[in-house]
């Protein structure tokens, strides 16, 4: 019998990587997560505030992107945030390493 397949693998092999960034839909889904990553700005001209260790966004840092921190993280803007960013969704719905780029994956592109 086959490994079971996550549907957001699914949903990202077929419409890319920012369909799981798209948080009305992953509302719909899980809205459980979404309100937790309501608190991270996708918009990387946002700066990241990860100031209060309390956060929703410093608890993220915390479990998703180790070994970095959220001072390490705070007030950051541009690529910086883009790539943590992917990074942070990577770990969440795809389970992967934040460099993993499954947009270019072969296994991905052939399905």
């Amino acid at each position: 019998m086959p490994f079971p397949i996550s549907p957001w693998l699914l949903l990202v092999a077929i419409h890319g990587h920012s369909a799981i960034e798209d948080l009305d839909f992953v509302s719909s889904i899980n809205p459980d997560l979404a309100s937790k990553l309501w608190h991270w700005p996708i918009d990387p001209n946002i700066p990241l505030n990860a100031s209060n260790i309390q956060s929703e966004i410093s608890q993220m840092i915390v479990n998703h992107l180790t070994p970095s921190t959220p001072a390490e993280l705070d007030g950051i803007l541009g690529a910086e945030h883009k790539y943590y960013t992917r990074a942070l969704y990577n770990n969440i719905f795809l389970l992967a390493h934040p460099d993993y780029n499954i947009d270019a994956s072969k296994e991905i592109k052939a399905f």
